[in-house]
């Protein structure tokens, strides 16, 4: 499965990478090149490989963790919580929303206003031909080939789906024209009515 990282520049004009990847030297350089990392954001409890070592690359940058993530690795235990709202020190370019309802995840989802970009990790997925063949075989079982959505495996991690639902309403608050994704590509076009039917099981 493809993944990737997302870099938002903030109003400070430092950077907020966003579920880091390796870091090998070229993809350091391009970040050194265009600001100095500020915060680290690992946004649930799947994407959280890489970012202790992104930490380490840049020591002078905070990283914060999606809640409990402590309990399935405990190098975490000593990072603060991603702060939601108002409380963010990325409040003035970023908005976010806690997803609730699904433990497994924790997931937070983001809004950079200046673009009127939504950012995501595993609240839904958009996997295609671009993936790996097992990955491919993944997403055709669960009916998320090719289309973005949420496959039937995951959807049964939403055990409070009335909280769930709170979350997403809020998410569609938020003026988006586009979505980028940990895993797939960018949905440039009618963003959210694609985002709508993708959670119309829950909605």
């Amino acid at each position: 499965m493809v993944t990737c990282m997302t870099v938002v520049r903030l109003a400070s004009g430092g950077l907020r990478p966003h579920s880091p990847v390796p870091l090998n030297a070229e993809l350091k350089a391009s970040l050194d090149a265009i600001g100095p990392v500020e915060y680290i954001v690992a946004p649930n409890r799947m994407h959280h490989l890489y970012a202790l070592d992104c930490a380490i690359a840049y020591p002078r940058a905070q990283l914060y963790v999606a809640k409990d993530l402590s309990s399935k690795n405990a190098a975490f235990a000593d990072y603060p919580v991603i702060p939601i709202g108002t409380a963010a020190p990325w409040f003035d370019s970023i908005d976010s929303v806690f997803i609730e309802g699904n433990t497994e995840l924790n997931e937070t989802v983001f809004f950079e206003r200046s673009s009127r970009t939504l950012i995501i990790n595993d609240l839904a997925v958009f996997m295609g031909p671009w993936d790996s063949f097992g990955s491919r075989v993944y997403a055709r079982i669960n009916g998320c080939y090719n289309r973005f959505g949420h496959s039937f495996l995951l959807r049964k991690f939403f055990r409070d789906k009335a909280a769930a639902r709170r979350s997403l309403h809020r998410i569609l608050e938020w003026d988006f024209m586009r979505i980028v994704l940990a895993h797939g590509p960018i949905i440039e076009n009618d963003a959210r009515l694609t985002f709508k039917a993708a959670f119309t099981w829950l909605l």
